[in-house]
């Protein structure tokens, strides 16, 4: 991980526009803006920070209480 494999410029980049909590991880939305996110990328309309031509994207997203998880996993592709 410390190699820069998941920066912005590495091998597999992740998280380009800042993570969560540059946009206040508020808990019910944040799958929701991981989701547009991925979308802007994948629709080529992320501005500064458009990665190239992507045709993948991957989200998931975990919340609850402890007994009472959910989990949500998208894979999103052109």
């Amino acid at each position: 991980m410390l190699d820069g494999a998941f920066d912005r410029d590495g091998k597999v980049p992740c998280q380009v526009d800042g993570r969560l909590k540059c946009f206040g991880h508020s808990v019910g939305a944040s799958g929701l803006r991981m989701l547009y996110e991925a979308w802007l990328q994948l629709s080529g309309q992320a501005g500064d920070r458009q990665m190239g031509h992507a045709s993948l994207a991957l989200t998931h997203n975990i919340g609850g209480s402890p007994a009472q998880n959910i989990c949500s996993i998208m894979l999103l592709g052109l």
